[in-house]
């Protein structure tokens, strides 16, 4: 249906947007990313448009592409905060760590109730080596989803990282509690029984 309304209007970027949604959802990338490209084109402070393309290129892997376009929405809204929320998630593919703190930063700026942003700052502060900062941030990520076990697990790695191995073990208990089959909690449960000591206690897990 959107290819015969694209044929009727050919110069309608709502249309091509639509069209490249649908084809988007159908897993055709390479098609999404020319009928987002013809709505760019067609009217260029489509901010939506340039998101959808920014996303499509993400997805493909072509990150610095997907930056540019997440910047151009940016731009033409400043006040959408998904746009800096992937504009780190690019950076950070990209091992930009500071950049996509940054951008994070102003994402929480703009949602400070976005927990998936609290997450991948604790990932990012993490992969720095500050585990305090990745803690604080994980905290604040529970504080809003309690039950999300990747920050259950990697806030237990962190206090790991600061020598707080009882800390550890209570998060990747509770990890498991949530999610008894979650492969990084018991993997890191048993390290964490191995550490200690505890052999039989790390061969339950590992």
């Amino acid at each position: 249906e959107w290819n015969k309304a694209t044929n009727l209007d050919p110069y309608n970027a709502l249309t091509h947007n639509n069209l490249g949604t649908a084809l988007d959802g159908m897993g055709r990338l390479g098609e999404a990313i020319t009928e987002y490209g013809k709505a760019v084109d067609l009217n260029p402070n489509n901010f939506v448009a340039h998101y959808n393309l920014g996303s499509a290129h993400y997805r493909k892997g072509e990150l610095e592409r997907s930056i540019e376009e997440y910047r151009k929405v940016t731009v033409l809204n400043p006040k959408f905060a998904p746009a800096y929320y992937n504009l780190g998630n690019g950076y950070f593919k990209l091992g930009k760590l500071d950049s996509a703190i940054e951008e994070w930063q102003k994402a929480l700026i703009l949602n400070p109730q976005f927990a998936e942003v609290l997450y991948n700052l604790g990932n990012a502060y993490l992969s720095l080596g500050d585990p305090k900062m990745a803690v604080a941030s994980y905290d604040a990520a529970l504080k809003l989803e309690p039950a999300a076990v990747p920050a259950l697990v990697n806030k237990a790695m962190a206090y790991a990282q600061l020598g707080e191995s009882n800390k550890a073990g209570e998060l990747l208990q509770k990890a498991l509690e949530v999610a008894p089959g979650n492969a990084a909690a018991n993997f890191n449960m048993g390290l964490l029984k191995a550490e200690q000591e505890d052999m039989k206690g790390a061969e339950r897990y590992l």
